[in-house]
């Protein structure tokens, strides 16, 4: 098998893809695993993710695979996003606002 293209997606659209394949019977075992830990913790729809995440990268040029985990946990005050954030990046008390505003909307 050869890769051909690789993206970070969030637990709402691995919960899309796992769901559509549920439809078709077409999960193995491991997959089966995944679908129930995908669905306990998955908080959002997959289309409010997708929104949410091209929201971050385009308003506060963050990469996707932040964004990506801003949405898989969806913390609630900034010292849980401060948590999930680079350390090597400075983010300002507004820009951490901004977030949560965003994710919280």
């Amino acid at each position: 098998m050869k890769i051909l293209y690789y993206k970070d997606i969030s637990l709402p659209e691995v919960l899309e893809i796992l769901e559509k394949r549920m439809s078709e019977n077409e999960l193995k075992e491991g997959q089966k695993k995944m679908y129930e830990y995908v669905k306990k913790f998955s908080k959002i729809p997959a289309d409010k993710a997708k929104e949410i995440i091209d929201k971050l990268m385009n308003q506060l040029n963050l990469t996707r695979d932040i964004c990506v985990q801003i949405v898989n946990i969806m913390p609630t005050n900034i010292e849980e996003l401060r948590s999930i954030l680079p350390s090597d990046k400075y983010f300002s008390r507004e820009d951490l606002e901004k977030i949560l505003s965003i994710i919280h909307k």
